[in-house]
């Protein structure tokens, strides 16, 4: 049998040398953080568009209460213009399934953003998987429990998912979403008055046929920008059922 022993052994004139010296200054170099889907400086801006809803607020409606008078109309409350509002508070539903993993660290990012537009204290974040109408809530998952009896805001709230609308693939084995729970779940909320839109990090040509004509969806994405969002929406999200005075 060969003896290689020798053969594994270092070689004597690695003894005298000497390690190479550290350089100066050097540091280890820490993996940048990834930009938000959102351009920051237009966030505020974006989701103040995106979440605003209408409201017999505004300004005095001079041209329908001259109109009113002429016809010897009586006024019980006076003619304003629709106009914006966030006092209604919102909703946010985000979506933890495995498909939405890569963008975890935007959920959180765009939840404390809506936070700062809205006011905290009229936000209500709600965790679900999938779809929401299979169950949510702010517990782990096994306290979830069904959507429209638990967790239905009250008419005239609008409610933001943070989802991919079952686009990206989930883990294998896990319940795929379809489009009709989607179109489902936007129904059974418009019938409640509340308004849904959804982000979704995913290019407008991998979104659900059809489904843009259940709800409002915009695109999670650094070339969305406040002009985008009102050319989905418009000036603000008219609750159903909500017309003005």
């Amino acid at each position: 049998m060969p003896d290689y022993s020798e053969r594994r052994r270092p070689p004597g004139w690695l003894e005298d040398v000497e390690p190479f010296a550290e350089a100066e200054g050097s540091a280890s170099v820490a993996a940048p953080e990834p930009e938000p889907l959102l351009v920051p400086l237009w966030a505020r801006g974006i989701l103040g568009a995106a979440v605003a809803t209408l409201s017999e607020a505004g300004p005095l409606d001079v041209e329908r209460l001259v109109r009113g008078v002429a016809r010897g109309m009586p006024w019980r409350r006076v003619p304003r213009e629709p106009w914006p509002t966030l006092a209604h508070g919102i909703q946010v539903l985000v979506d933890r399934g495995d498909a939405m993993l890569p963008f975890a660290a935007d959920q959180e990012q765009l939840v404390e953003q809506v936070g700062a537009v809205a006011g905290r204290d009229r936000l209500q974040v709600l965790d679900f998987e999938g779809c929401p109408s299979w169950g949510a809530g702010t517990d782990s998952q096994g306290e979830w429990e069904d959507y429209f009896e638990r967790w239905t805001p009250p008419a005239g709230t609008p409610v933001l998912a943070l989802t991919d609308l079952g686009i990206g693939a989930g883990a294998y084995g896990s319940r795929p979403v379809r489009p009709a729970e989607w179109r489902a779940f936007a129904e059974r909320l418009r019938r409640a008055g509340c308004p849904l839109v959804a982000f979704v990090p995913y290019a407008r040509e991998r979104w659900p046929a059809g489904l843009d004509r259940s709800l409002r969806i915009l695109p999670w994405d650094r070339g969305t920008s406040a002009r985008t969002v009102r050319r989905v929406i418009g000036r603000a999200l008219r609750a159903p059922g909500w017309e003005p005075v």
